[in-house]
Formats: C-alpha cells, sequence, structure tokens
C-alpha cells in the first residue's frame, strides 16, 4: 500500500501566517474609506448651507409684509384719481417709504408736497386716547380739501425724540395717503414741520368699536328688533353686529385688492362714525398707540398683538391677507361678546401653546351659529383654507340680510 503524502503547510503555520495576510487592507478599501469620507463631508456641508439659507429666508419674510406694501403703493400712485395730481405729488414717487424721519424743522417730500397743513391751520381740543408714542385729539383744521372753512377733525401726534417711532408715523402718513375707500378712515393731512408730527383725519364721533360695544353691552337684544324708542341712541341686534362685521369685511377687502396687509385688525382699531358706520382704521405699517398690554416685545422690539394674531404669524413671523382674516375672526368674536377680551383667563405664553394644540375659542353665549361658523372659518390651521375678504363680505352681507344660513360648515 502506497502511504498519502503528509501536506507541508501545517495548522500551526497557518494560524502564524494567516493574521498577517489580514492586517494590511488591500488599496481597494483605501479608495472605499475616501469615497465615503468625502460623502459625509459632503452630506455636512449640504446640510449646513440648508439651515443657513433656511435663516435667511426666514429673515427675509419677516421683511416681505414692508416690501409688497412699498411695491403696493407705488402701484397705487400711479392710478388712483383721487390722490393730488402729478404737479403737486410731483417728489412721491422717488421717495423711499423706508427713509428716516426728518427732525421737526424739515419736510418729508411726496407727503407734504400733497397734504401739508400749515401748524397755525391745526388747533387741537379735546384728547381722545394717548400711548407710548403720542396722543390722539379731536380738534379743528383749516382748508381741508382746499375749502376755506374749519372742519372737526382728529389729529394724531408723536413726539420726535423716538426716530424709530418717526419712523414708522411717516410710513403710516404714507400709506393713509394713497388709501381711499369708504371704509377706511380717510386721512386729510397732515403737518410734518410741527413737533410733535401730526396726522390728520377724518373725525369718527362715536369712538373704537371696542368701548362702543362694551359701552353698550346691556343693550343687546338677541331676539330682533329694539323694543320702544331709543331717543336717537343705537340699538344693538344681531343684525346690526352683521352690519358692523361686513362694514370691516368690505374695508379690509379693498386692502386685499391692493395686496396691503393690515397686521393690527381689532375692534380696537375699528371707529365708527355719526351714523354708526364701520371703518377700518390704523392699517398698513401703522403701530397702534392705544393699548399697549395688548401686545407682545418680540425681536426688532415691535409690538405685536398677541391675541388677533393667527399661528404663522405667531410662530413663523409672517403676516399675510390670510393671517389678516384670522384676525378678521378674532373680531366676530368681539362683536359677538359685545367687547370680550379674547381668550379670557388665558396669558399671551397659554394663547400661543393652546393654538398650537388645536385650541379655538368655543361659541359665546349669545353667538349664532351662522356667525361661528364664519369664525371657525377664519381660524383654519392652514392658510390655504381660510376664506378671503371678498367672500367674507359675501357671507356677513347674508347674515345682515337674516338670510338663513352661510355657505359654509365646520369642517
Amino acid at each position: 500500500m502506497t502511504r498519502r503524502p503528509t501536506p507541508v503547510m501545517t495548522s500551526l503555520t497557518r494560524a502564524s501566517i494567516s493574521p498577517s495576510l489580514k492586517a494590511t487592507p488591500a488599496p481597494s478599501d483605501w479608495v472605499t474609506y475616501g469615497v465615503l469620507a468625502g460623502i459625509s463631508l459632503l452630506v455636512i456641508i449640504i446640510i449646513a448651507s440648508l439651515y443657513y439659507w433656511w435663516q435667511t429666508r426666514k429673515r427675509r419674510r419677516r421683511k416681505s409684509a414692508e416690501n409688497r406694501i412699498i411695491e403696493a403703493l407705488e402701484r397705487l400712485g400711479q392710478s388712483n384719481p383721487t390722490l393730488p395730481s402729478e404737479h403737486e405729488a410731483s417728489s412721491s414717487s422717488h421717495v423711499n417709504i423706508n427713509d428716516p424721519a426728518p427732525g421737526p424743522s424739515e419736510r418729508i417730500p411726496g407727503i407734504a408736497d400733497g397734504w401739508e397743513i400749515p401748524e397755525t391751520n391745526i388747533h387741537l381740543q379735546t384728547e381722545l386716547g394717548s400711548g407710548q408714542f403720542g396722543k390722539v385729539y379731536k380738534g379743528e383744521a383749516y382748508g381741508i380739501d382746499r375749502q376755506q372753512e374749519w372742519r372737526t377733525v382728529a389729529i394724531k401726534t408723536l413726539r420726535t425724540e423716538d426716530q424709530k417711532a418717526q419712523d414708522d408715523f411717516v410710513k403710516e402718513q404714507r400709506v393713509m395717503s394713497k388709501l381711499q375707500h369708504g371704509q377706511l378712515v380717510r386721512m386729510l393731512g397732515c403737518c410734518t414741520t410741527s413737533d410733535p408730527l401730526l396726522l390728520i383725519m377724518e373725525y369718527m364721533e362715536n369712538g373704537d368699536l371696542a368701548k362702543f360695544l362694551r359701552k353698550n353691552h346691556d343693550d343687546f337684544h338677541s331676539d330682533g328688533p329694539c323694543p320702544g324708542n331709543h331717543g336717537g341712541q343705537l340699538c344693538l341686534t344681531p343684525k346690526r353686529l352683521a352690519t358692523f362685521a361686513n362694514d370691516t369685511a368690505r374695508g379690509m377687502g379693498y386692502l386685499e385688492s391692493k395686496n396691503i396687509v393690515h397686521r393690527d385688525l381689532a375692534a380696537r382699531n375699528i371707529l365708527l362714525n355719526k351714523d354708526y358706520m364701520c371703518k377700518v382704521s390704523d392699517f398698513g405699517l401703522a403701530r397702534a398707540i392705544y393699548d399697549a398690554e395688548s401686545y407682545m416685545i418680540q425681536d426688532r422690539s415691535r409690538p405685536l398683538p398677541v391675541f388677533w394674531m393667527s399661528l404663522e404669524s405667531l410662530y413663523e413671523g409672517e403676516f399675510t391677507t390670510k393671517s389678516d382674516v384670522w384676525a378678521f375672526g378674532v373680531v366676530l368674536w368681539e362683536l359677538a361678546t359685545l367687547g370680550g377680551r379674547p381668550y379670557p383667563g388665558m396669558d399671551m405664553m397659554q394663547v400661543q401653546r393652546e393654538l398650537r394644540r388645536g385650541y379655538r375659542m368655543p361659541k359665546p353665549r349669545n353667538c349664532t351659529e351662522e356667525m361661528y361658523v364664519l369664525m371657525r372659518w377664519c381660524w383654519e390651521r392652514n392658510p390655504d383654507r381660510r376664506p378671503s375678504f371678498r367672500q367674507l363680505v359675501a357671507e356677513t352681507n347674508k347674515l345682515k340680510q337674516d338670510r338663513p344660513r352661510p355657505s359654509v360648515f365646520l369642517r
């Protein structure tokens, strides 16, 4: 029998050689490691770039409302037939709305040329309200609309120590001078050479809607027409409240048609004339000066009306026509509660948290189902699902005409 040869490499030899074979990676492995490292670095760079782009876009969005207003005003200045003539406002198209406000000895081109009223033609009388930056007076002005007579007006003043407040005041003058509508408080003139600066507006005899509702809270008749003679005083009924809502929606619809965002729609910024017609005031870039407790200071030190703000305004700093629609829903709630404070019992931080969780104010006790449907439509989380002001004009007109039901339903 032939004997089989013994293998030359023993197990000991294989054991001693095997580790040495695994110790050094092949050249292809180094290439793989390099590619993976490069891809990881590229992913990190892309993520960092996207984060930087997102932050930059967020900052730009916060400025977009002012830019849209500026563009809208430029278009209005070219097309609105009720504005001063081309000769009177010859420099208006060359004015930057973001220019610093002038001192008391300077004039504001584009505003002063068409709207300036000499200080000697303005008489301040009764104080109507005051705030952090100035006061509002009832008074008289001579020469409004080139009429050689004295007219009762409202005069908004601003002390000139605060440069930021001056800038906002001048922006308000420029916005108001371009807008003409029956449901907007009309600017009649200004005095930019005085200290304080003066903005002259039509006088609204019955004050702001919030105070009017509270004052007449006990004279509400939920079942229809007012009993007896009220001696010329307005009697509040659901139909009258719907009329207030319709007036406001029409004024806001005009701003919507001009791509102008109000950013501070609330019952306190809706005024009533002698015939109890509602008109929107403090629109455009204006900052309300009456009720500082309603505001929260955020970045850029701009006070914001938290209880009237939409989710995207609170969390993204975005103010659009749809955020104005949300605020209109809160105005409807103020009407239904006859001047109640929104989100009763909640502070500003609670409001922000609860809204994000889906909370919405419940139907007020004397509120009709139809009006509450409109409120909830205005408070949709998705701005695209909220109505336009054009739709709200139609729906509130149905309520005003005692029609049975709006054509929207709770989702």
